[in-house]
């Protein structure tokens, strides 16, 4: 049957696949003459991938089909892929596209992965599970809030070391960020909340938000069990 899922193009221009002579697609289809709709692009993408390129970039409308492979080669990807073959451990389109992705980020949710395997929220999070689990990447906090890091010997192979390194001094401050974008969103957060998706300690998530209280963004309310912060005017 044809998949009429197609994850692959911008969502602003997305065209379901289709055939221009519907009777002659089928028949081509029934003699083995042609692959099922969609399978090309599949093939296209996987390609590209374990040769280390990027992801092409792909649209179509009514009339025309347009794509842009690119010619930059990452080859710390393409021998990283090459290895996990050789010892039997098989990467799929949507662990390519994942693994890749973090080539160009250090960490991911089922939010971002979502977006780049242009799957909903719940498959992309099973996505990195699965990743995870394969021995690939290290979760950071719990529930739907968790974000994926690369293991670090991994990171440093695919992303390079200097690259990693820079990007540590930063983690508080994404979690920071992550803070006063759900204080937006919500209105209130309690340091259980903060430590669900950031993996902080509750010391570490006290001492964050006194910092935030310093820099005038939030507001300490409530005592106890009930206590929690408020977004200031300036978060």
């Amino acid at each position: 049957m044809p998949d009429d899922r197609d994850p692959y193009c911008d969502p602003n221009n997305c065209h379901p696949p289709s055939h221009r002579n519907e009777l002659l697609a089928r028949i081509l289809q029934t003699v083995g003459l042609v692959n099922r709709v969609g399978l090309g692009v599949d093939r296209i993408y996987e390609g590209l991938l374990r040769l280390g390129k990027d992801l092409p970039r792909y649209s179509a409308d009514e009339a025309h089909v347009k794509l842009v492979i690119p010619l930059e080669t990452q080859d710390s990807f393409a021998l990283f892929v090459a290895g996990e073959e050789r010892r039997g451990k098989h990467l799929d389109l949507d662990d390519l596209i994942i693994l890749r992705s973090f080539t160009k980020t250090s960490s991911l949710d089922r939010w971002s992965a979502a977006l780049a395997l242009q799957l909903p929220e719940e498959e992309a999070a099973s996505r990195l599970i699965r990743l995870r689990e394969g021995g690939y990447l290290v979760v950071r906090g719990r529930g739907r809030g968790a974000s994926y890091d690369l293991r670090r010997d991994l990171a440093d192979r695919l992303r390079g070391r200097a690259t990693v390194d820079s990007d540590l001094p930063l983690e508080k401050e994404a979690v920071k960020l992550r803070v006063l974008t759900l204080l937006r969103a919500r209105g209130r957060l309690t340091n259980a909340e903060i430590r669900r998706f950031s993996g902080f300690s509750r010391v570490q998530v006290y001492n964050l938000v006194k910092e935030l209280k310093s820099e005038g963004r939030v507001r300490f309310a409530g005592k106890g069990r009930g206590g929690h912060i408020l977004p200031t005017e300036k978060a």
